[in-house]
């Protein structure tokens, strides 16, 4: 008796999967909230990674207390059996899904319970079998007919008339707005699509392919929960359960400093700093390096000795001079725009191959040691600069196959040519290097012509506590570096570059191990997955990892995704997205700031 009773509690509280049903409550937007906020509860089993569901589940409405929908993960994907209800419990929708794509006939129904549709998704784009309108008439029999729906087009509400011939696209497929005129024609060929014509306001956008996809019938419900995205100001201890949270931010939830509320430009904010004096400190993408104090002061190629208001790395030394990075203009790339450049005294010095011991112009990336040694990443080699000395020095790894040409000097470019083909050890032809993928430089020094390649490109380098260098080179993966030694971390920059910086920091294995389990999980999700640009530790031990569409916070117990959505958010001039993250920073009192188009946004 008592053993039963034990096998019945165990299967009370586990599934025979493994893994425990939990209970999330969702507010009318489908966002992760407290019970006491809910208007929908969902019952479902989470993985063992705490980041998604696992096996079936079913979603229900506190107020009526009915079913919602129902259904089931497996692996990341929606599969199997799926159904949804209106609150009055009638069927709404009914069909499968195969590796989260809608397989097979799925059926409609109206909110009164009556048939509306059955729709074939077997093929690339959707076929509607059978179709009644709401007067119960029958328009469409066995995939032939026409059918009237209503769609969006570019966020233009618009009905659709829509012809099929057995069980496929064929005729004129007519959109039009809600003063009956038409904005979008396409014409179909026994299911080819042949063309489309947009009219009116959009007459300017492009088809290429069938406006009305299978993404017609995809459910804000699903993308917001698969996201596990939460409610501004959820306190995400409330479920403890869940390892993984996505919030979202914009300016009516977050402080921002933007071209809507200040004289911000309506330029990406690429970099931010904030010197000793407690002055900050932004590079943007088009408007030059920008002061604020109790006002903002703006230094560009019209105003300053820089050739170009493209400003991609600030940094901070200890005598408060702030050193900065000006790169060629999105439209204009060339080395002889491009330079470092320090401010002080209320005065601007550039650096260049022509006046300093730089090897190249184009700087990646900008580092100050504790002994105040300035650390530059270029396209051939890193460069260390010792201010009170004067002292310039280059940094290679003799060891790597590619040989540094450019620490050897021809005198013209005949010279520079022999040489370079003479290279047995290169891991590339010359002929690459010659093309437009590489491009040479050409410097005057003493009358004499100089000829660079750039075979390493180093992107990335940081100080390491012990106050060794932390480098990464897009063709030489990444290294840790003490002045004389190279330490060879991998030869990839993905995951060993990934660990050894988290390795640096004090965050424990868990939280090391769910940070891979995430980047592995979105690789998988998202085939074009945003690499992790920017890693910072912040308060109470916190990591802050920066994508190119999400600041991810992660802790020792969860890791939470902000995300930005603003329609106020304006398009960089250089029409950079709308939705992008650019840069992190930390200021004096410990609050996190994200750089995006137009300005800053607070994020915790």
């Amino acid at each position: 008796m008592k053993k039963t009773f034990l096998l019945l509690f165990i299967a009370i509280c586990f599934n025979l999967n493994g893994y425990s049903s939990d209970t999330i409550y969702f507010n009318p937007n489908w966002e992760i909230t407290s019970k006491t906020k809910g208007a929908y509860y969902r019952i479902a089993d989470m993985n063992a990674t705490g980041f998604f569901y696992e096996g079936a589940f079913k979603d229900y409405s506190i107020k009526k207390n009915n079913i919602i929908s129902s259904g089931c993960y497996d692996d990341y994907n929606k599969q199997g059996s799926f159904e949804e209800y209106y609150e009055n419990g009638n069927v709404r929708a009914k069909g499968q899904f195969t590796k989260n794509k809608r397989s097979g006939l799925w059926v409609y129904n109206y909110e009164n319970g009556q048939f509306k549709m059955s729709v074939d998704f077997s093929t690339q784009y959707f076929n509607i079998i059978e179709f009644r309108d709401t007067l119960n008439n029958l328009s469409i029999k066995n995939g032939t007919g026409q059918c009237i729906i209503d769609v969006s087009v570019f966020g233009i509400p618009a009905k659709l008339i829509a012809n099929f011939s057995e069980g496929v696209r064929d005729g004129k497929w007519i959109y039009s707005d809600d003063q009956g005129e038409k904005i979008l024609i396409e014409k179909y060929n026994k299911g080819t699509f042949l063309y489309g014509d947009f009219k009116g306001t959009i007459k300017d956008n492009n088809i290429i392919g069938p406006f009305l996809t299978n993404r017609y019938f995809n459910e804000s419900k699903y993308f917001i929960t698969e996201k596990m995205c939460c409610e501004r100001g959820f306190d995400e201890k409330y479920y403890t359960f869940l390892k993984h949270l996505t919030k979202e931010i914009n300016f009516s939830n977050s402080e921002s400093l933007t071209c809507l509320n200040s004289q911000m430009p309506v330029d990406a904010i690429i970099c931010m700093a904030n010197d000793h004096e407690n002055n900050y400190w932004f590079g943007t993408d088009g408007s030059g390096l920008i002061k604020l104090d109790t006002t903002f002061t703006f230094f560009n190629k019209t105003n300053s000795p820089c050739k170009s208001n493209f400003v991609s790395k600030i940094a901070v030394d200890k005598t408060n001079k702030v050193w900065f990075t000006y790169g060629a203009d999105s439209n204009d790339y060339s080395f002889s725009t491009s330079g470092l450049a320090c401010y002080s005294e209320n005065k601007i010095k550039i650096f260049n191959t022509e006046n300093s011991g730089l090897t190249c112009n184009i700087i990646n990336d900008i580092a100050i040691d504790s002994n105040n040694i300035k650390w530059f990443a270029t396209l051939n080699c890193i460069i260390s600069y010792d201010e009170p000395n004067s002292k310039w020095t280059k940094h290679f790894n003799i060891d790597k196959k590619i040989r540094i040409i450019d620490t050897l000097q021809f005198s013209n470019k005949r010279e520079y040519l022999k040489n370079a083909k003479k290279d047995s050890t290169s891991d590339y032809s010359f002929e690459i290097y010659a093309g437009t993928q590489y491009e040479l430089e050409l410097k005057t020094i003493n009358g004499r012509c100089t000829y660079y390649e750039n075979p390493s490109c180093f992107t990335d380098i940081k100080i390491l506590p012990n106050n060794d260098l932390y480098i990464n080179s897009f063709y030489s993966g990444c290294s840790s570096y003490d002045g004389i030694n190279w330490n060879i971390i991998s030869d990839s920059i993905q995951y060993e570059c990934m660990k050894f910086q988290l390795d640096n920091f004090s965050l424990c294995e868990e939280s090391q191990r769910r940070i891979f389990e995430y980047s592995s999980i979105e690789t998988t999700l998202n085939p074009i997955y945003n690499p992790m640009n920017q890693i910072i530790t912040g308060l109470n031990n916190l990591i802050w990892i920066q994508c190119s569409d999400r600041i991810v916070k992660v802790s020792d117990s969860q890791i939470i995704e902000y995300r930005i959505q603003d329609n106020r958010i304006k398009y960089a001039e250089n029409g950079k997205g709308k939705s992008d993250f650019y840069c992190i920073f930390l200021d004096a009192v410990g609050s996190m700031w994200a750089g995006i188009n137009g300005g800053i946004i607070k994020i915790e």
